[in-house]
């Protein structure tokens, strides 16, 4: 009797999985997509945007800027002869660092005596900048190879802006920030799919509201929620850990609002034609998963394929993460910045329409 039992539940549940297999799908490709974006990163530090500050400009500065250029390593985005501009292209996050060619460099190759390399790195991006020392100290130790045995060597000292001890901590907690964030709106999404099960949203919809103003209606409790938390985890980043906030405040509590809305703004979207909360589950994890793993948080941009970079730069998450070291950790200003300001403040805009209208047209065809 318990085995007869047994086997009719067992068989019981598998019919119910054969009817709605959608989650089993959607565990596959998750788990597929994951695989296949390990697969394509790539992580051993290639065309990493430099800056080059030739104070030598001579033969042998020329030589190296050459062979700077040919490596796969760097991509050399500036050249200039001022450290301090170099520096104004890191904080902006426009390079990732930049090699300095002292004025005696030429000199001292020809003497046949030691020269020297200054590479100045973002340390803000902390697998970034491991990489690029790396490099810049390989291609010193090649070229003082490429002379005979016993020949004046060329060395390459590094410099960490902006974290000069290699934190880890102060690398990954801004942008743990935005990571957290996004998982808020799972709740944005489930509450919608949930009122559309119950019914109750159809009492909703006999308000004066545009389904745009409905759907901002529905998130702005949700935004001051977030935004609360997200001052709060900024208090514990600052005061507990000494996560420097170089920026200006006010530009960051901006971001922090327009993160919010976009994350919230993109909870309704998927829910917006979900018809029940298993649904919106599903959408919500095929959405939440390339965040990430695409949006720098993790693994840098540079390590992408560029055919996901579009992928990459649609996802609020890269811009904020962008946005959060920059004002947090480089000091970057909001010019520096504007790009990714930009982007999320048309974001929600976009996010919002879209989920208007496909909740109208799911209104409509039920």
């Amino acid at each position: 009797m318990f085995w007869r039992t047994l086997w009719a539940m067992a068989w019981k549940e598998m019919l119910s999985i054969r009817r709605n297999s959608l989650w089993i799908r959607t565990a596959i490709l998750v788990q597929v997509l994951e695989i296949l974006c390990v697969g394509w990163i790539d992580n051993s530090g290639r065309h990493i945007p430099l800056a080059v500050v030739d104070q030598d400009r001579t033969a042998e500065s020329r030589e190296l800027i050459a062979r700077l250029e040919a490596t796969q390593a760097f991509a050399v985005k500036y050249l200039t002869t001022s450290t301090e501009q170099a520096r104004s292209h890191i904080r902006a996050g426009r390079v990732r660092g930049a090699i300095v060619i002292p004025p005696d460099y030429g000199r001292n190759r020809a003497r046949n005596t030691d020269a020297q390399l200054l590479a100045i790195v973002d340390g803000s991006d902390g697998v970034t900048s491991r990489q690029a020392v790396a490099a810049a100290e390989g291609l010193a130790v090649h070229l003082g190879a490429q002379d005979r045995e016993g020949a004046p060597r060329v060395e390459a000292h590094a410099s960490l802006l902006f974290n000069p001890n290699g934190s880890v901590s102060l690398f990954m907690l801004p942008g743990l920030l935005g990571l957290l964030l996004s998982n808020n709106f799972t709740g944005r999404a489930l509450a919608i799919a949930h009122m559309r099960e119950q019914g109750s949203l159809e009492r909703l919809l006999m308000t004066p509201l545009s389904h745009v103003g409905l759907m901002l209606g529905l998130i702005l409790p949700y935004v001051a929620i977030v935004v609360l938390d997200a001052v709060v985890y900024i208090g514990v980043m600052h005061f507990g850990f000494d996560v420097p906030l170089r920026g200006s405040l006010a530009w960051l509590f901006v971001a922090l609002v327009l993160y919010s809305v976009s994350i919230m703004a993109l909870g309704s979207l998927v829910a917006s034609d979900a018809k029940s909360i298993g649904e919106a589950l599903t959408n919500l994890i095929l959405t939440t998963m390339p965040s990430t793993m695409l949006s720098g948080y993790i693994f840098p941009l540079a390590s992408l394929p560029k055919w996901l970079l579009p992928i990459s730069y649609a996802l609020p998450l890269t811009h904020f993460v962008e946005i959060m070291r920059g004002l947090c950790l480089r000091g970057a200003s909001v010019i520096d910045l504007a790009p990714n300001f930009a982007y999320l403040s048309l974001c929600p805009v976009l996010l919002l329409v879209l989920a208007a209208r496909r909740f109208s047209a799911s209104v409509l065809s039920t």
